[in-house]
């Protein structure tokens, strides 16, 4: 059964579906344009919905890094950042070695992209996030890797630290959605959630671990501490 769309996903449509015909309006083509202002027909989240932030538990989200371990291992590297560093899906499909400093432990989160297209953060600004010594380990194994693959193909290595799997194109996140998170979520008995769902786990992991909201705000990119809250 298909998930209902977003929100945000239908204003972006009828935004430019409006755009179109307002334009085909002026034009003389049609006399007015029938969808101005639909975009500010469509309802806000009930504060129910507002208030509910889904997270993982840690046994299901140990559950869900092995089996990514075990039966995605080209994906498990790119699934464990997500879940150690809480950065957005784009961020992390846009992060590049360049933004890796090993000796200091940090992701310099500077870029994000979105349907091919690359653009600053979400916050606006640059942000530098921590590494957990798991984390460290995986990405200094996987940029080794890569390195001898290449040196093997006569290439040189990517910029991405996670490119796509087979191709070495940027991670499409409609592919990875489809064909590794949920399938991925199926065999660990997991009921559909979003890959955001793993930025909010990791917040959440972080305030029970006694983490200064402060902390937390900084490392997530939100603009206050109570937007975090």
């Amino acid at each position: 059964k298909p998930r209902p769309l977003a929100r945000a996903t239908l204003r972006g449509t009828l935004n430019v579906l409006s755009a179109l015909l307002g334009r085909a309006a002026e034009d003389g083509l049609i006399p007015v344009n029938p969808a101005r202002g639909l975009a500010r027909d469509i309802a806000a989240p009930t504060s129910s919905e507002v208030e509910e932030v889904e997270v993982f538990t840690p046994g299901e989200l140990g559950g869900l890094l092995g089996i990514a371990e075990s039966d995605y291992p080209e994906w498990h590297p790119f699934l464990l950042c997500l879940a150690r560093t809480g950065i957005r899906l784009g961020e992390a499909v846009a992060l590049e070695w360049r933004d890796v400093d090993f000796e200091r432990r940090v992701l310099l989160i500077r870029r994000t992209e979105r349907r091919g297209r690359v653009n600053v953060p979400k916050s606006g600004k640059a942000r530098r996030v921590d590494m957990s010594p798991q984390l460290t380990a995986t990405l200094w194994g996987l940029t080794s890797l890569q390195e001898a693959e290449a040196a093997l193909a006569g290439r040189t290595a990517p910029a991405r630290v996670f490119p796509m799997p087979g191709t070495g194109g940027p991670i499409r996140d409609d592919v990875f959605r489809n064909n590794v998170w949920t399938p991925m979520l199926r065999r660990a008995g997991l009921r559909y959630r979003k890959p955001h769902t793993l930025r909010h786990t990791y917040a959440s992991l972080l305030i029970e671990a006694g983490e200064s909201l402060k902390y937390v705000q900084e490392q997530l990119g939100h603009h206050s501490p109570a937007f975090t809250l």
